[in-house]
């Protein structure tokens, strides 16, 4: 499974990356705004987008719409600290399958890849649940 992670945190970006390298089957790209995560994908599709909202430039619900209108079948997470019924319903809204608070992103992240693809998710990475939650 491909994965391209979005985040302008470097700190959040390193320690989700580190997460997700336990994962078999699982290849992680990572972009730093929305216009570089735009770029990437119609260099190299993924089969998922983990998406923060507060991005540079272009938003992560922006962002999202985007990569909708480019490939539809793209599956985005929306991923933020930013966890309330608002966000939560403006992700949606922006065409996201799913959206989880980073603080719960070790622990919930492995069962969305796991619904998203299971023959790409051998390990549930369960004994790494700390480690991404910058």
């Amino acid at each position: 499974m491909k994965i391209l992670l979005v985040d302008d945190n470097a700190q959040f970006l390193a320690s989700a990356q580190r997460f997700l390298s336990h994962i078999q089957s699982v290849v992680v790209k990572t972009a730093r705004n929305g216009r570089d995560a735009l770029e990437h994908l119609k260099q190299e599709r993924a089969d998922l987008v983990l998406m923060d909202l507060n991005l540079p430039g272009m938003t992560g619900l922006e962002t999202t719409r985007h990569i909708k209108m480019l490939d539809p079948a793209i599956r985005v997470v929306v991923v933020s600290l930013w966890d309330t019924p608002e966000f939560q319903a403006a992700a949606a809204r922006a065409g996201a399958e799913s959206f989880v608070a980073k603080q719960d992103f070790a622990a919930k992240i492995p069962s969305l890849l796991v619904a998203a693809s299971p023959a790409a998710v051998a390990d549930s990475a369960g004994n790494h649940a700390g480690e991404a939650n910058a």
